[in-house]
């Protein structure tokens, strides 16, 4: 009787070890921005996976370190990052294209009124070298035009032009959505997507932010991560066509401060897309064609090749 008591015992031991291992191989972890166009991981139907979620604020102090150390994992980074990383160690693959431009050029200045109008005018733009900043310098260049550039950081801008102390920025989404919807006198001058496909033929828009992940983690999971990209595919057409239960979502899950109506108004403006495969490949390559003549260094010297994307 005591060897059918210790045997059932093991034998639930065994079981129950069993499932927690199983389980635990099908959590992936993805470290994501705390900030609206995380909103379509918050609308997942998950089946077959689980997800582990970690925000981050500031993607080089906080995510760079964890690639650095090849974490396994996911992450949702700009674009140009992970082929700076994937150019260096080739221990980073691309699964997605995630947005299609999220920068605008906005002013209260009544002066201006286009892109050729900043011609020796102060704007302020993000981090020198970061993507509004590489974004905005082609957009000026093919435009004749010669502004006064000032750096600063995303919030810090928001809140000078917030404060009036400032007349024109390049800013991100939701940042410029909130700007000109608390500032009667905000416009924007310039929807960067639709000005970069108009000179850059054949793009599509801006692939600034996209789904990478550790290369060996991404070969471990690659069952999970194929059914996590469908359905992701998925909560970005829900995200897209219903804005309102979005920003709830977004708020409650992401703890975001903006007003409703702000968050409303910035998703559309977002461009959530999910692309992968070649058409996501051939619109990273448009991209990265412009950033390697504008600042080579931003994705690391030269154009990462098809390994970098995964098939």
């Amino acid at each position: 009787m005591k060897k059918n008591i210790i045997f059932t015992a093991m034998a639930a031991i065994l079981l129950i070890t069993s499932i927690q291992i199983f389980s635990q191989e099908n959590i992936l972890k993805i470290y994501v921005p705390k900030a609206p166009p995380s909103i379509p991981l918050l609308m997942l139907e998950k089946k077959g996976y689980d997800i582990e979620i970690v925000y981050y604020n500031d993607v080089t102090t906080e995510v760079l370190p964890k690639i650095l150390k090849n974490e396994k994992s996911l992450y949702i980074i700009p674009t140009n990052v992970s082929a700076k990383l994937y150019n260096k160690s080739g221990k980073i693959t691309q699964l997605s294209i995630a947005s299609l431009g999220m920068i605008k050029i906005i002013t209260t200045s009544m002066e201006i009124k286009t892109i050729r109008d900043l011609d020796k005018k102060e704007i302020h733009i993000p981090a020198p070298g970061s993507s509004p900043d590489v974004i905005a310098r082609y957009l000026f260049s093919k435009n004749d035009t010669a502004p006064v550039i000032k750096y600063g950081s995303t919030p810090e801008i928001t809140q000078l032009m917030l404060a009036g102390k400032i007349e024109s920025a390049v800013l991100p989404e939701p940042m410029a959505s909130m700007i000109v919807t608390k500032n009667p006198n905000a416009r924007i001058i310039s929807n960067a997507k639709t000005d970069w496909s108009a000179i850059v033929k054949g793009s599509s828009g801006i692939p600034q932010v996209g789904i990478c992940g550790e290369t060996e983690y991404v070969k471990t999971m690659s069952r999970q991560i194929k059914l996590f990209l469908n359905d992701y595919g998925k909560a970005v057409k829900k995200v897209n066509s219903n804005a309102a239960e979005a920003a709830v979502e977004g708020k409650n899950k992401l703890e975001i401060t903006l007003p409703d109506a702000v968050i409303i108004r910035s998703i559309p403006e977002m461009n959530l897309v999910h692309l992968t495969g070649n058409e996501a490949y051939n619109e990273l390559v448009k991209y990265f064609e412009v950033l390697l003549e504008m600042d080579a260094s931003s994705i690391g010297d030269k154009i990462p090749d098809r390994n970098f994307m995964m098939k």
